[in-house]
């Protein structure tokens, strides 16, 4: 993941569900004094990422590759189309997924397309420039890949 950047992937959650944490696995030991913030976004009518619903203050890494979780707020999350990110403060190692036009299947059909975004080329996927620090409303550019995250259920 590049500096500045906030990269995102669709989260889809099939039931209501109460979160106390955001996941993700940095894969290098070399990222020793970076930071990550985390966040998660809701959607627009169309399933765009739209505002944040809740998102970790900086979670520190310290050298090691392992699974991170930073902390938020206790949240509930409706069954619905989610947008999970992360961005940082330094180029860092994190696990990442190349999506290219493999479309989750879902009772939800296929959320991007109905969204409106004219290729089969694009993933579930998005980035946009952000200087770190706290994370904004979405303004996303599609993108074929996204980090792999999960969520810490409550």
């Amino acid at each position: 993941a590049t500096a500045n950047y906030i990269y995102a992937s669709m989260f889809i959650a099939r039931t209501s569900v109460e979160i106390d944490g955001l996941v993700f696995e940095n894969t290098s030991a070399s990222d020793s004094g970076d930071d990550v913030r985390c966040g998660i976004w809701n959607s627009t009518a169309v399933n765009y990422p739209n505002a944040v619903v809740v998102q970790t203050g900086e979670v520190a890494l310290d050298g090691s590759a392992d699974v991170r979780v930073g902390a938020v707020a206790d949240t509930t999350l409706a069954a619905g189309i989610y947008w999970i990110g992360l961005c940082t403060n330094a180029t860092v190692a994190v696990s990442m997924s190349a999506f290219g036009n493999r479309w989750h299947n879902s009772s939800y059909g296929n959320p991007l397309w109905s969204g409106g975004v004219p290729s089969a080329a694009l993933g579930p996927c998005y980035y946009q420039a952000h200087t770190y620090g706290s994370l904004p409303t979405a303004n996303p550019t599609w993108y074929t890949k996204g980090p792999l995250m999960g969520i810490q259920v409550k």
